[in-house]
């Protein structure tokens, strides 16, 4: 598990989306294209807000060889869905807040 999270500069709010896509592809393009690290690898791409737009409705993308190509999930998530899949994932024990009545992620999965 491994958690990046971009610096001020990087994470799009004051340089915009071509500098903040600059940054990820940078960071994350050889892992995408290492096949040996990718055949058991999530990557999970989320954004922290969705720039004031109604609905509050926030990207986020799976990447990876066990999740099912062209899914578009319009549940109701929330992050406690993405704390769960991780818990679940790991046979973790639930935090005890709003990871327990959060939203599992749907069968996204191949």
């Amino acid at each position: 598990y491994m958690f990046f999270i971009p610096n001020v500069k990087n994470h799009r709010h004051d340089t915009g989306v071509p500098f903040a896509d600059k940054w990820y592809r940078k960071t994350f393009q050889s892992l995408f294209s290492n096949p040996d690290l990718m055949k058991d690898t999530l990557i999970i791409t989320t954004f922290d807000e969705n720039g004031g737009a109604a609905g509050n409705v926030v990207y986020t993308n799976f990447n990876g060889p066990m999740v099912k190509g062209g899914v578009v999930v319009s549940d109701s998530l929330t992050f406690f869905s993405l704390i769960k899949l991780i818990e679940q994932n790991w046979a973790l024990d639930s935090l005890g807040k709003e990871d327990l009545a959060a939203v599992s992620i749907p069968n996204v999965w191949q």
